[in-house]
């Protein structure tokens, strides 16, 4: 079977495509979670259902919905599934590109192989593992390249009826395509000039009449959706709403100078920038010796396409590579599609205001350029006519570090779902209920373990789990009221914006006004936000556990800053619990109960202390004592040290203390909290030095 793979060069040119795929995003699949966007429309389809979904665009992309509710019909709250969805649509994109260049060049094998990797696992676009998200998008994404195919399966066609029935199903996905994503349009530059490339024999009046009736149909269609786009459809969303781009250039004319650079910047980010940047700004975030893991899984990949491009060396494939005249002019012609594709496709997501950036999820406007640079990038290296070794080395190379991005790329996800997982277990084992229209505030302590990149990773927003308020009401929502959301429901927010500290102080009531629930009809119109109902959330750090902070209590973490110190007097830790009664978390969502260590002890004891439960946190402080575990940060001594000073076990807790008064790091801020602890209680019982 195996030498039949190798004698046939299609099925292995789609073999090494596939395992190329499979290495560059498979690996993590069963550690990826839900990310970003991924938690409004989770949060919509499972509370709201499909019409929820249709809803949430229908101001903004009201097609796109249609692909959401789909999605969702199929694979619900699964997200295992998502993830694999997302994996099968992506390789059957690959595929269908595959096919259709390899009808435009037949005797190009390995050319049409090289160009379909560079698409496959392109760097640049970093996304896939938001599957909810992106996956309507990357479908978008594979209609329109079917619509290519028909395209230029129609003007191959040898009879008319054939031409007119690929023609047809090819102008119905162009549609389609333009509805789900309105950015699709700039990918028509490919169509057009592959048009130019097939019909192409020599410049005269015939040529130029034909090649407009080819392409004049999907011109029609173009202008039809441009002209209800911009006159007939409104969006309320500001980018895509042309009357406020408009207003935009109008009240800053500096806008339209902008442009020529933007366009430049965006080429050079696509074209060059996506096959390092990606991955320079990912090694800082990864531990030594996985980074040099997955770099080194990266070159052992290029090996595998080595060994492909020796077999095709002397097939009958490869044997018109050797013409250098052939395949200059061969080169000339890729390197021209590809400018152009690329060049159109970025062109009305930047006038629309939408730059290509690829540090965060603005790497999402590099989708419509992927097949282009794979044009541009071959076509270069014949036009310049480098060395047979050295080109399919170059092309080994940049396919090897297109790995190793993703490869990092999802290790980073996997921590990023990890971490997550770990504040919603944490929250679970300290506050199994949570009060009706209980509103958490999210702070998020910054890297304490310091190394020569933490100060960068500090500051940057991409480090940050969440950013917007449904990124935590949706999560605490499917946690805790998963089938319950009517009668019971929890609000959300983050406390680094201005506004919403202002709100707390204020004890504001409002209505939900992130970006998405003004879209939704009639489903989150009268939820309402309390923000006297606060319970300021500390997230799980590198140093500690989750802390939820009480102003009866004002005891604070050792990663505090002035922003929770200043706002712990609006904290309240009642609004978490109703009863020490759990409810039951989705395992498809949020996966299994992790490892009980140190911080299940930690939450566990901070909830019987807020419980005023002495015997419960006895029996867990027996039991801490006798696991070995051990905080990192020694202020999550306290519930327990409070446990013996209530029960009146002075030595225990004098014990407790001077242990964790050993760790000079942390002391400052644990003095202060068991000084305030001492007060409260009135113990004088235990001689400790305050300075209150």
């Amino acid at each position: 079977m195996f030498q039949n793979i190798l004698k046939n060069k299609t099925t292995l040119s789609l073999l090494i495509i596939t395992i190329y795929s499979l290495l560059a995003y498979a690996p993590f699949i069963p550690f990826l979670g839900l990310y970003g966007d991924d938690w409004f429309f989770t949060y919509i389809g499972h509370f709201y259902g499909l019409n929820g979904l249709l809803e949430s665009k229908v101001m903004e992309r009201p097609f796109t919905g249609y692909l959401h509710a789909l999605n969702y019909f199929l694979l619900s709250d699964n997200v295992f599934l998502w993830h694999i969805a997302m994996l099968l649509v992506s390789l059957l994109g690959t595929y269908i590109l595959f096919f259709t260049l390899k009808k435009l060049w037949p005797n190009k094998l390995s050319i049409v192989t090289s160009i379909t990797l560079l698409f496959a696992i392109y760097p640049g676009f970093l996304q896939l593992p938001s599957s909810p998200t992106y996956l309507p998008i990357t479908t978008n994404l594979v209609i329109w390249i079917i619509s290519l195919a028909f395209t230029i399966y129609a003007i191959k066609a040898k009879s008319k009826p054939r031409l007119l029935f690929f023609t047809i199903f090819a102008l119905i996905l162009q549609i389609f395509s333009f509805l789900f994503m309105e950015y699709f349009i700039g990918m028509e530059t490919l169509r057009l000039a592959l048009i130019l490339y097939i019909l192409k024999t020599r410049i005269s009046f015939k040529t130029v009449r034909k090649i407009f009736i080819y392409w004049s149909p999907y011109l029609l269609t173009l202008m039809i959706f441009i002209l209800w786009r911009v006159v007939l459809f409104k969006s309320t969303r500001e980018v895509t709403n042309i009357n406020w781009v408009m207003e935009t250039y109008y009240s800053n004319p500096l806008w339209i100078a902008k442009i020529p650079l933007e366009i430049l910047y965006g080429l050079v980010s696509t074209i060059i920038f996506a096959y390092f940047i990606p991955l320079i700004i990912r090694i800082p975030r990864i531990p030594l010796e996985i980074s040099f893991l997955i770099l080194f899984l990266g070159i052992i990949s290029g090996g595998l396409l080595y060994f492909y491009y020796k077999l095709m060396e002397k097939s009958a494939y490869d044997r018109d590579l050797n013409n250098s005249i052939e395949i200059k002019k061969f080169g000339k012609d890729l390197l021209f599609i590809g400018s152009i594709s690329v060049l159109g496709a970025l062109l009305p997501i930047i006038i629309s205001g939408r730059l290509v950036r690829l540090f965060d999820a603005y790497d999402r406007y590099t989708l419509t350029s992927i097949i282009g640079v794979g044009f541009i990038i071959i076509g270069l290296l014949f036009f310049l006519k480098i060395n047979s070794s050295i080109r399919k080395l170059f092309i080994i190379s940049i396919i090897a570090l297109s790995v190793a991005t993703h490869l990092m790329n999802g290790y980073l996800y996997t921590t990023n779902w990890n971490k997550q997982k770990n504040i919603w277990w944490q929250l679970y084992w300290r506050a199994p209920k949570i009060e009706n229209n209980a509103m958490l505030i999210f702070n998020f302590p910054p890297l304490t373990q310091k190394n020569l990149f933490s100060e960068i990773i500090n500051r940057v927003k991409w480090y940050r789990i969440y950013w917007v308020d449904y990124q935590i009401y949706g999560p605490a929502n499917l946690f805790f009221n998963y089938n319950d959301l009517y009668s019971h429901n929890i609000n959300g927010d983050y406390l680094p914006d201005k506004n919403v500290v202002k709100k707390i102080e204020e004890k504001a009531i409002d209505q939900t006004d992130n970006l998405y629930a003004t879209y939704i009809k009639g489903f989150d119109k009268n939820h309402l936000r309390y923000y006297q109902n606060a319970a300021i959330v500390t997230a799980p750090g590198d140093h500690s556990c989750l802390w939820v902070l009480d102003k009866e209590r004002q005891e604070l973490p050792d990663s505090a800053d002035m922003l929770l110190k200043s706002n712990i007097v609006y904290s309240d830790a009642d609004k978490l619990v109703q009863s020490d009664k759990s409810v039951i978390p989705p395992l498809s969502i949020f996966g299994p109960e992790p490892t009980r260590t140190w911080c299940y002890y930690f939450q566990k004891a901070s909830l019987a202390r807020q419980l005023r439960d002495w015997d419960k946190l006895s029996q867990l402080t027996e039991e801490l004592l006798g696991s070995g575990f051990k905080p990192n940060d020694v202020n999550e001594w306290l519930p327990f040290i409070e446990g013996f000073l209530v029960l009146e076990k002075y030595s225990q807790a004098k014990d407790l203390i001077e242990t964790a008064s050993k760790n000079q790091i942390s002391l400052d801020t644990f003095n202060k909290n068991i000084c305030k602890m001492l007060t409260r209680l009135q113990v004088n019982k235990i001689e400790v030095y305050c300075k209150l």
